[in-house]
């Protein structure tokens, strides 16, 4: 399963959306496509219902997938794209959010752009 996984964070990382993403935080732009945002987040909607079922934990898969995770979570321009607008396609991954939030505060660990979480 975690190569699979591996595999398709590798995959997805090709796609530079998070290096997009920045950019556009910065310069104010929004012109990412947002079926690049949708496919970035559908391996973390994927990751965080394999953390619901048990099969994955937080603490084993948050070395990794962590900083990742927090700064597409955490960034204005895929909140406003499409986290927040389609909140309801996104249960798993809004279900682990808190949790893992918790869980990086309980060992006083960065969570990256930590002033845009979603409340």
């Amino acid at each position: 399963m975690l190569v699979i996984i591996s595999h398709c964070i590798i995959k997805v990382k090709k796609n530079s959306i998070l290096d997009k993403a920045y950019f556009e935080r910065k310069s104010n732009k929004t012109n990412i496509e947002r079926r690049e945002i949708v496919a970035y987040l559908t391996f973390f909607e994927m990751m965080c219902n394999l953390i619901i079922k048990g099969v994955l934990k937080i603490n084993d898969v948050d070395a990794l997938y962590g900083y990742p995770f927090f700064i597409a979570m955490n960034n204005e321009v895929i909140q406003n794209t499409e986290l927040v607008k389609f909140r309801q396609f996104y249960r798993n991954i809004y279900t682990v959010y808190p949790k893992w939030i918790n869980y990086r505060k309980s060992r006083n660990y960065e969570i990256p752009y930590e002033e845009n979480i979603i409340k």
